[in-house]
């Protein structure tokens, strides 16, 4: 998959998600189990592994604009309000499908920064930790 342009959204909910594209270069939705270990037995004298709890987060890089309407400002706002934001991201352009699914979720807004050296562009890489599972759509 070469990701070349795509979508990503974030809003209060689904129908108030608004298109951040523009501010964001990257993104990665991560999905995990926490690693449970087995003590080691009589049997085998080694311990095992089970997969545990699911968690999940999404990371994006956002361009640090400073607009009232910036996915900076939308961050920076629901950090300082502790609002949770949903959020729903395509890695290709064009309809969702089985072949580009639409992934979203609601996120625990935890960190929104700005900052850069002289001369750079202003952004930020940024992990929101999801709260429950990832909804993946193909139609």
């Amino acid at each position: 998959l070469v990701v070349l342009t795509g979508e990503f959204k974030m809003g209060a909910d689904s129908g108030s998600a608004v298109s951040y594209k523009t501010d964001v270069s990257s993104v990665e939705v991560n999905e995990m189990r926490a690693t449970v270990v087995v003590p080691a037995r009589l049997d085998t004298g080694a311990e095992g592994k089970k997969a545990g709890a699911y968690s999940a987060e999404i990371t994006t890089n956002v361009i640090g604009d400073l607009t009232s309407t910036s996915l900076y400002s939308k961050l920076r706002d629901a950090v300082r309000n502790g609002t949770e934001l949903y959020w729903e991201c395509n890695l290709k352009s064009g309809s969702v499908s089985p072949t580009n699914p639409k992934y979203s979720g609601l996120v625990a807004v935890t960190l929104a920064k700005v900052g850069s050296a002289v001369g750079g562009l202003s952004q930020f890489s940024v992990t929101l930790p999801v709260n429950g599972l990832v909804a993946t759509a193909t139609s």
